[in-house]
């Protein structure tokens, strides 16, 4: 009896209709990192440069401020677009954007393709012109100059993303929309007011970023 029922089980058709299997790539069943990321690595590797220090910027760890050509441009530009909006601001502070050959850059979490860079925000009086990051407060935030330095970055029009602590983004809201901008273009820029892990907004919140501010750059691929 046992062997007719198994025989009539193999004998059923199989109505693949009823199956949902998902399309995988390739290179995932590989455990294999995706062709974007390896196309960025070895960009990142074949046109990689070093950001050096100059009269509008310091950088805090020069052997680690190596980045995309393009990056490197962008990051320059913006300086220069805030040296303009501000001609009295002090240096700003430049760290880390990747290793010499990329990858894995503890204890970031990104870094890793020269696509990324982290910038100190600016202070008033005793700090402003210290060669470090600065745990920003009410007391020594400089909300004007803070908020110019992020909108040169935003004007390059190559910005995926900045993290920004919640609180300081909404001192920079504030501050910009009391000086004159647009509410609409803020709005679509900041995440704040909606909630520190809303989705909407250029300019985002990320544990970590009171002391400075972290610049994602798009990818050109």
């Amino acid at each position: 009896m046992f062997t007719s029922i198994l025989m009539y089980v193999i004998q059923i058709p199989l109505n693949t209709h009823m199956l949902s299997i998902p399309s995988v790539p390739e290179w995932s069943l590989t455990f294999q990192d995706p062709p974007a990321k390896i196309s960025q690595r070895k960009k990142f590797r074949e046109e990689r440069t070093l950001l050096r220090a100059c009269g509008l910027y310091r950088t805090k760890h020069p052997d680690v401020s190596w980045g995309l050509s393009e990056t490197v441009d962008l990051i320059t530009t913006a300086m220069i677009q805030y040296h303009t909006f501000s001609p009295d601001a002090p240096l700003v502070n430049v760290g880390d954007l990747s290793l010499e050959r990329g990858g894995k850059f503890p204890p970031h979490l990104s870094h890793r393709a020269g696509r990324d860079v982290d910038v100190g925000y600016v202070h008033r009086g005793d700090n402003a012109d210290k060669p470090r990051f600065t745990y920003a407060t009410s007391n020594n935030f400089d909300v004007e100059k803070s908020w110019s330095l992020v909108k040169a970055f935003l004007e390059t029009e190559s910005v995926e993303y900045i993290f920004i602590d919640y609180y300081l983004q909404k001192k920079m809201y504030r501050h910009a929309l009391k000086s004159g901008e647009n509410k609409e273009e803020i709005d679509s820029i900041f995440q704040y007011p909606r909630g520190k892990f809303s989705k909407q907004g250029i300019i985002r919140y990320s544990r970590g970023h009171r002391n400075h501010f972290h610049v994602r750059f798009k990818r050109t691929l």
